[in-house]
């Protein structure tokens, strides 16, 4: 399984939807609520479906998540940040170049 700082699925979806505005906001721009929307379920992979190893992408076990819904690109972000795969600074660098 993915490993995140808790394994309640509503706590990481709290923790999810609040990293998901704060980038936006850094940012500047982007689609907070797209993210909002899908953090529940999100949260509910991470902590009870996800076989992840975050550190390894290349390994062939690792399970895939597809988004097609773009505009939850934040979540993405929150995601990687909830697993350790990037710290809050790194969080906070959506969108710039």
């Amino acid at each position: 399984m993915a490993t995140t700082t808790t394994t309640d699925p509503q706590t990481l979806a709290t923790r999810l939807r609040v990293d998901s505005v704060r980038l936006c906001e850094a940012a500047g721009s982007g689609h907070a609520t797209s993210s909002m929307s899908a953090a529940d379920l999100a949260a509910v992979l991470l902590t009870n479906h996800m076989r992840c190893d975050f550190s390894d992408a290349d390994n062939p076990h690792n399970d895939h998540l597809i988004f097609s819904k773009g505009h939850a690109s934040p979540l993405v972000y929150a995601m990687h940040r909830a697993v350790g795969a990037i710290d809050d600074d790194e969080l906070l660098t959506y969108r710039q170049t």
